[in-house]
């Protein structure tokens, strides 16, 4: 005979686990899929690299998902411009041109010619 692993209360609330998850997941609409660009860049002296799985986890928080399994990413690493400096905002947004192609938006209500 061979021995329970776990008991019957613990299975049951991993069933009730599983049953939120799967509510939640099924209850996002195709209208609130997102396409992710992750954008990393120095702050002060630090890199910030962001990665997927915390970009995910950010959307579902929101009622969101990525529309594909990936992300497109632009990482400008090892810049020698730091964010504190005037260079980096004159630099940084033809770089993320050249990158992607895309119009940049250093914030929610600019965006650069």
């Amino acid at each position: 005979m061979r021995t329970r692993l776990y008991p019957e209360e613990r299975l049951r609330q991993m069933k009730v686990g599983h049953e939120d998850f799967v509510e939640t997941v099924m209850s996002l609409k195709r209208e609130n899929a997102s396409h992710v660009l992750r954008f990393g860049a120095k702050i002060g002296a630090h890199e910030s690299p962001v990665s997927y799985s915390r970009v995910r986890e950010a959307l579902l928080a929101k009622g969101r998902y990525p529309a594909e399994g990936k992300s497109i990413g632009i990482e400008i690493l090892g810049n020698v411009a730091t964010d504190g400096e005037e260079t980096f905002w004159r630099i940084e947004p033809d770089n993320l041109r050249r990158q992607g192609g895309a119009t940049p938006v250093l914030s929610e209500n600019h965006i650069l010619p």
